[in-house]
């Protein structure tokens, strides 16, 4: 989940003169939040549970993406906003997937 995307963290591959394909860092990696946790591990009795990955706090102002988190499994993102308002989100590797969140 990515706010205030730059345009340089578009597209999430890119490819090199050469014709070599990779991801592209800035969409991937977190931006102005913590390195996600260590994933759970599962047991004999079936998956691990959800982790979840506290972000933090934002102010609006800046790039904040939790990066892509895949090593995970499952998880809850946490972000807690300092400000009310209104504020757009991207998936970057993902282009279709965008949303609003508000904050009262």
């Amino acid at each position: 989940m990515s706010f205030n995307a730059p345009e340089d963290a578009r597209p999430a591959f890119v490819k090199a003169a050469n014709g070599t394909v990779s991801f592209n860092r800035k969409a991937i990696e977190p931006a102005n939040s913590p390195k996600p946790p260590e994933p759970a591990q599962g047991g004999p009795n079936g998956p691990p549970p959800p982790v979840t990955f506290d972000g933090g706090t934002w102010d609006g102002t800046g790039f904040h993406s939790s990066g892509s988190a895949n090593a995970l499994g499952d998880f809850f993102y946490k972000l807690t906003f300092t400000k009310a308002g209104t504020y757009k989100y991207e998936c970057l590797i993902h282009p279709d997937m965008l949303g609003t969140v508000k904050v009262g």
